[in-house]
């Protein structure tokens, strides 16, 4: 079974905000199985502070890790029986993450407890990481600029003595007791 298909089967697409009643395949129905208990979820005030955050802060999050970066590919690691996993934060600006592998180790994942009981991301962080991957395959000119940039940092970090990593990953990472 592919995940697809057990999207297409096990898994609902509600139409409304997550609240107590919500809107599913045209019906309205009672929802028992989810987060956001105090029905605060739609709250128009929650919405607006939202949206005022977005505004003012933008999209992306000064939390994100620092050490992360492409191993799988970067090591030439085959799918098969490897699930990586990912950050949509650091290059994206978006918020969530993903895992890649073969579809029958994804399928185990989505049936799993760990991802049936784990809070859903929210709705505008999922917008956000769906826009930015579409303005990377539409400009890929984004990327090339990022390494760019990257081994331009690496370079010039080197040459004031700090002990940077050799490789492939935008992310650079340093110990400040070094700096």
């Amino acid at each position: 079974m592919s995940a697809a298909v057990i999207t297409e089967t096990t898994l609902r697409r509600v139409e409304s905000p997550a609240c107590a009643r919500v809107d599913v395949d045209g019906r309205t129905l009672l929802s028992f199985g989810r987060s956001g208990y105090l029905g605060l979820g739609a709250h128009p005030d929650l919405i607006e502070a939202g949206v005022d955050a977005l505004r003012r802060f933008g999209v992306h999050s000064q939390l994100a890790r620092h050490y992360g970066y492409a191993l799988v590919e970067a090591c030439g690691i085959s799918r098969d029986r490897v699930v990586a996993g990912g950050s949509m934060s650091k290059a994206f600006g978006a918020h969530g993450g993903i895992a890649l592998g073969a579809s029958w180790i994804v399928e185990r994942l989505w049936r799993s407890p760990a991802a049936r009981g784990a809070a859903p991301g929210c709705s505008a962080g999922a917008a956000m990481t769906a826009r930015s991957l579409e303005l990377v395959r539409l400009r890929p000119g984004l990327r090339e600029r990022l390494h760019t940039n990257a081994q331009l940092l690496k370079r010039s970090l080197r040459s004031l003595g700090l002990a940077i990593d050799e490789n492939s990953s935008p992310t650079t990472a340093f110990t400040v007791d070094d700096a």
